[in-house]
């Protein structure tokens, strides 16, 4: 499976990370900044389950598994453990849609913040978060979230130096009182 998500620079069955999302900085004439290396270092790293798990009245541990293993060990066993293993590749196939879905946001979010667009970029890397923290604490995305957190407080800090530079200094322009 190849091609392009639809709706962002995700490419799907792509060899490297941040792969697309650099080629299309590139194509811009624009030099990948600590955003768009944020979202490379982290982008790949959650993909499903990577948290130790009880699942299942057997209390299966979903560690590390992909939806297409615990899916053959649902054929593989029998009885409640086979249930365990069918209700575990259901559960794997959720957080791995879920992960997909992160990372759809994360690349958005990239590319928003990377073009300038830090309030659109921010709210889609904290959907990213809200997602992923749907299922642990420590958060893949957060780095990105906060490197966007920044740059827009950086952003909004030099907003407000160029509109104070902009008024007319209290002791000048006033109107004389008669």
């Amino acid at each position: 499976m190849s091609g392009r998500h639809p709706t962002c620079l995700v490419e799907v069955g792509r060899t490297q990370r941040g792969e697309v999302m650099g080629n299309q900085l590139l194509d811009l004439g624009k030099a990948p900044g600590v955003i768009y290396w944020t979202y490379v270092q982290k982008a790949g790293k959650w993909q499903g389950c990577d948290w130790p798990t009880a699942f299942g009245v057997n209390k299966v541990d979903l560690n590390g598994l992909r939806l297409s293993q615990a899916t053959v060990l649902g054929k593989a066993t029998s009885g409640s453990e086979a249930d365990d293993w069918r209700a575990a590749a259901e559960w794997l196939a959720q957080v791995e849609r879920d992960a997909k879905l992160a990372e759809a946001k994360a690349a958005k979010s990239a590319e928003l913040a990377e073009a300038g667009r830090l309030t659109e970029a921010i709210w889609l890397a904290e959907e990213a978060c809200v997602i992923e923290g749907r299922y642990h604490a420590s958060l893949v995305w957060q780095p990105l979230r906060e490197a966007i957190a920044t740059a827009l407080a950086e952003e909004q800090r030099g907003s407000i130096a160029r509109t104070q530079q902009r008024l007319p200094s209290p002791t000048r322009n006033w109107p004389m009182s008669v």
